[in-house]
């Protein structure tokens, strides 16, 4: 398995997880990501292939 820590998104809490499954390309150090599972003893449990990054935005629309 793969351990590593999550932030929430407001930056205050870090929680240990422990994750089994595949990794995306695009999940490194920063990156918003999106993980099910269950808080067990203080340690994320994520459910193997639910973990999925969030693609920040590289381009915008523009409106003609």
């Amino acid at each position: 398995g793969k351990r590593f820590r999550l932030r929430d998104v407001e930056g205050r809490a870090t929680v240990p997880v422990l994750y089994r499954g595949s990794v995306p390309d695009q999940f490194k150090v920063g990156r918003e990501v999106r993980l099910e599972g269950k808080l067990r003893g203080g340690v994320f449990v994520g459910e193997p292939d639910t973990l999925q990054t969030k693609c920040p935005s590289k381009y915008t629309e523009k409106k003609a």
